[in-house]
């Protein structure tokens, strides 16, 4: 706690450098990897087709962001159940809000 307390003090960025990355928080979700074109629908909002088994998995971006708490259907599509968002202004995948989407 004194660490914590000693980087509120320095400000923003000393506790930004605190956090962990989304995906290192979730250890035990497996992992969909994504393409571009994969990523960008997924962020719109629309379910995708992948090639995946079914369960739950963490969704991530070419370059290992992840972008949301996904259910991979028997069907093969991807149903969102939480997204993740960039703050604005954020450069890093560290600094992202949650937002709900769909059931959980």
């Amino acid at each position: 706690l004194d660490a914590l307390a000693h980087a509120a003090a320095e400000g923003d960025a000393s506790l930004d450098a605190l956090l962990l990355p989304l995906a290192e928080a979730l250890p035990d979700w497996p992992r969909l990897a994504l393409d571009a074109d994969q990523a960008k629908r997924l962020r719109q909002g629309q379910q995708i087709p992948v090639d995946a088994p079914p369960g739950r998995a963490l969704a991530v971006s070419p370059d290992g962001r992840a972008l949301g708490l996904v259910e991979v259907g028997r069907d093969a599509r991807v149903v969102i159940r939480r997204l993740f968002a960039a703050s604005p202004g954020a450069s890093d995948p560290r600094e992202a809000d949650s937002h709900h989407s769909g059931a959980a």
